[in-house]
């Protein structure tokens, strides 16, 4: 049962939610079958909110009604109509593993590829009663009828998309346009702005924007804490006579002479906060890890969060709605951020931590044994080692990465160096 229920530590929703939800999922698939609107399709669905009982929202009892009297009318009328209900049950199937009882994110296009195949075969068959021949010319007509309706549809939304998905800009600026609450577009918009020509402003425009939208993820308040200093950072090392354009709704402080840019959707206490009762996600592990990156990569434009980057990785890592893998990730990257102030002990006490937690990746080791060598802990240090080493040799399968393999080059040097 734990391969089923572990997956739902890191979600916002339940087992029963997401049975529920998927009724809703289900009609959804549907719509992006019959009805093709552009504003439907896109590659972030997270703007679907789960159903958190049956009239919550109303349209989940509609949508299981809908289904049950779709699904025993077709059982009921088998004899009689046998190719309606091959369609309905091809349609069902296909959609009965990732629309039931693993936690899985609620929608993906991609689910419904194949089983769209019975609606569009559905579609066909009564095409075809529309067409007065009988016999092999009939099932003829079935086959072509099908094919057509369904190349049609799908050719018709791909040239509708390949539009916006020419170039990334593009692509982000109408994905969040159609998916405006979804957290995932609103993050990509702002990547993409940023990485293509430095916009700030709207990268801040859309990370408000996904907040607004979901205020529970703590993941997008620590990725627009992140960019605010960053852009602090420039602006405080850019010529005096440079002025920056900053949107009216950020804060402009002064402290110690330099400049502070903030917001009160990311104070201290409204991120630990969420950190610690709300659910550790992807967006939360991904933004943690691009502000310890921040923090640690010249020209260290994050430096003055490190010390509430630690302490934001330790709520993050003693959450008990984190996974086992991501709560390795948090002290990972505690480790690292424990080393880089000199905190050694805490260092090798965090990495072996997430050594327990996941220890499948042996890289959590392998910067334990660095910071045993820096703290001149030598035999601590050659014992876990020659244990490492003997561990690849049975398990080479572990060490079949070229980065693994030089970091362990560069330890035997070290340890070298150090006696």
């Amino acid at each position: 049962p734990e391969i089923v229920t572990a997956s739902y530590i890191e979600r916002d929703f339940t087992l029963g939610e997401r049975l529920l939800t998927e009724s809703r999922v289900l009609w959804f698939y549907v719509k992006l079958i019959l009805i093709p609107e552009p504003s439907a399709f896109g590659l972030f669905h997270d703007d679907i909110f789960p159903s958190r009982g049956l009239f919550d929202p109303i349209t989940t009892t509609f949508s299981l009604l809908a289904i049950s009297a779709i699904l025993f009318g077709s059982l009921f009328t088998l004899r009689r109509y046998p190719i309606i209900a091959f369609a309905v049950f091809w349609f069902f199937i296909g959609h009965s593993l990732e629309s039931s009882i693993f936690g899985l994110e609620l929608a993906y296009e991609h689910r419904n590829y194949l089983p769209s195949f019975g609606i569009f075969f559905g579609l066909g068959v009564v095409g075809c009663k529309l067409i007065p021949i009988k016999g092999h010319k009939r099932t003829t007509a079935l086959v072509v009828t099908t094919a057509i309706i369904f190349t049609l549809a799908s050719s018709a939304v791909t040239f509708m998309w390949a539009r916006a998905w020419k170039e990334p800009l593009t692509f982000a600026n109408a994905t969040t346009h159609h998916h405006p609450h979804s957290a995932r577009a609103d993050i990509y918009a702002a990547q993409i702005h940023l990485a293509h020509n430095g916009d700030y402003v709207s990268a801040i425009h859309f990370l408000l924007q996904g907040i607004n939208a979901n205020p529970k993820l703590a993941g997008l308040r620590i990725e627009l804490r992140g960019l605010l200093t960053s852009v602090a950072f420039a602006m405080n090392t850019a010529p005096s006579n440079a002025a920056l354009p900053i949107p009216p709704t950020i804060s402009i402080s002064k402290q110690d002479g330099e400049i502070l840019l903030s917001h009160a959707v990311v104070s201290d206490d409204a991120i630990r906060h969420l950190l610690a009762f709300e659910p550790i996600t992807v967006y939360e592990i991904t933004a943690l890890e691009k502000l310890q990156e921040c923090i640690l990569e010249e020209p260290k434009p994050c430096h003055r969060l490190r010390n509430t980057a630690r302490e934001w990785l330790a709520i993050a890592a003693a959450n008990p709605r984190a996974s086992a893998v991501y709560r390795a990730i948090a002290f990972g990257d505690l480790a690292q951020l424990h080393a880089e102030a000199g905190e050694l002990p805490h260092a090798v006490a965090a990495a072996l931590e997430a050594e327990k937690l996941d220890p499948t990746h042996l890289s959590y080791r392998l910067h334990r044994i660095g910071y045993l060598i820096q703290l001149r802990k030598i035999a601590d240090a050659e014992q876990l080692l020659a244990q490492t080493e003997t561990e690849i040799v049975l398990n080479p399968h572990r060490a079949e990465s070229q980065m693994l393999h030089a970091r362990l080059q560069s330890l035997r040097a070290a340890l070298a160096n150090a006696k």
